[in-house]
């Protein structure tokens, strides 16, 4: 599966495994990566290779540190459910 890279709004770093997308239209990808990235929370990353679309087995790399990883298949985010305060 591919995301169209101008869809997306932002990324947000979970953990130097896990990267969500979240797109234009509110839906948010989740990608766990091949292996961990050190350095994503930190420093960001660029994509590398198609300019227009994001897939899995793509790969990015780690900005100032320039660490190249794979992204894995993205699936579809879905939060937990909200507890109610005080339980």
């Amino acid at each position: 599966m591919c995301l169209v890279a101008h869809m997306v709004d932002h990324t947000h770093v979970v953990n130097p495994s896990r990267v969500q997308f979240v797109m234009k239209d509110g839906k948010v990808w989740q990608n766990d990566l091949h292996a961990a990235c050190n350095g994503l929370n930190f420093h960001g990353f660029e994509i590398l290779g198609h300019e227009d679309e994001l897939c899995g087995g793509q790969g990015i790399s780690v900005i100032e540190r320039h660490e190249v990883c794979q992204l894995g298949n993205f699936t579809a985010y879905v939060p937990p459910p909200k507890t109610p305060a005080g339980q």
